[in-house]
């Protein structure tokens, strides 16, 4: 059961790229603030991304991530998030938002409204393993849900090594499906969708 308490009740009315969409602002739930972000923290949020995926990946084999030892693991991972965070400050089509503990960042998700109110993408998620099993990445996607509720269905995939986010998924109610975005592997990746007719 999830308690909530709104800090903030101002409903702003915003536009990316032509596209109209209802966003509440800064929100509290279970003692984090979650907020969305047009500066987001590079260092600390690829501090997050680095160390979530690190630990998602550390009992996986090499050979299931392809890579050849540990330390190529992790530049692949910084690599990664450079390329993520290059992408998000260049689109016009994609909002972050932040889960914080006081000043700290616990967590981020990224999500992609290029297709909206047809479809968004999460295109990123991450949680900090220290505030990892609170509730904070599907306090994150449940704001998503709320907020964007015209959107026909949300799409995510995520590495078939990486059982926690595949959980996650299910758990929030997405279902396995044939979406894959462009340039992905589905022999590394798998997607998943959330509909509202389902």
């Amino acid at each position: 059961m999830f308690k909530c308490i709104l800090v903030v009740s101002i409903v702003l009315f915003g536009s990316i790229s032509g596209i109209s969409y209802r966003m509440e602002c800064d929100f509290q739930e279970n003692g984090i603030v979650y907020v969305w972000e047009n500066q987001p923290n590079y260092l600390a949020s690829k501090r997050v991304f680095c160390d979530a995926f690190v630990k998602c990946y550390d009992q996986v084999p090499l050979d299931v991530l392809r890579k050849s030892s540990r330390e190529e693991m992790v530049e692949w991972l910084d690599d990664a998030f450079e390329e993520i965070y290059a992408d998000y400050k260049k689109s016009k089509n994609s909002l972050w938002l932040s889960a914080k503990v006081g000043d700290k960042v616990a967590g981020c998700l990224i999500i992609d409204i290029a297709k909206y109110p047809e479809e968004i993408y999460l295109a990123e998620l991450a949680v900090d393993p220290v505030y990892q099993r609170q509730g904070i990445a599907s306090s994150m996607i449940r704001r998503v849900f709320d907020q964007f509720s015209e959107c026909g269905r949300f799409v995510v995939i995520t590495r078939c090594a990486n059982e926690e986010a595949k959980g996650l998924y299910n758990a929030l109610g997405f279902a396995p499906s044939s979406y894959m975005h462009e340039g992905y592997s589905r022999e590394l990746y798998t997607g998943f969708e959330y509909s509202k007719q389902q």
